[in-house]
């Protein structure tokens, strides 16, 4: 089941123009991926725009993290992240930016991009790839266990 939900307008300045114009968006609310842990959407739409919240390598029925490997959990992310592009009726090829963190990009780099990759046909989406401890990833509490 996929929802829309009007969250508010904001305004949008036209350098061009000079003018402030009224930018309508909605918050998307989606089965096929995760709940929100905390206080913000899957997604929200925006003048023709999709942005995604992160979204971790968790099952969106038991919110359990999937996999022991980094090619299991990027494919469960991967997973998630479909399920939202298909709410909007969108697909990978939509896609033109992503942010990766990783809990180490010497370890888990080369694992997690073999899969990553094979989600997407070239050209690829312009990325930047972050590596933090397990204490600093977003995916871990403050002892480094998964959320």
């Amino acid at each position: 089941m996929t929802t829309n939900r009007s969250r508010g307008k904001g305004l949008r300045h036209d350098a061009a123009s000079g003018e402030d114009e009224v930018m309508a968006y909605d918050e998307v609310i989606t089965d096929g991926a995760p709940k929100p842990s905390g206080a913000y959407s899957q997604a929200i739409s925006a003048h023709g725009f999709l942005f995604v919240a992160g979204i971790g390598p968790y099952d969106p029925l038991t919110r359990l993290i999937v996999g022991n490997t980094i090619e299991d959990q990027t494919v469960q992310v991967m997973r998630n992240i479909r399920g939202v592009l298909r709410s909007r009726e969108l697909s990978f090829r939509d896609i033109v930016n992503s942010t990766v963190y990783l809990a180490s990009l010497d370890r888990d780099f080369v694992g997690f991009d073999v899969t990553y990759s094979s989600f997407f046909e070239p050209p690829f989406p312009a990325a930047c790839h972050d590596g933090r401890s397990a204490e600093e990833h977003p995916c871990r509490d403050s002892r480094g266990r998964g959320l």
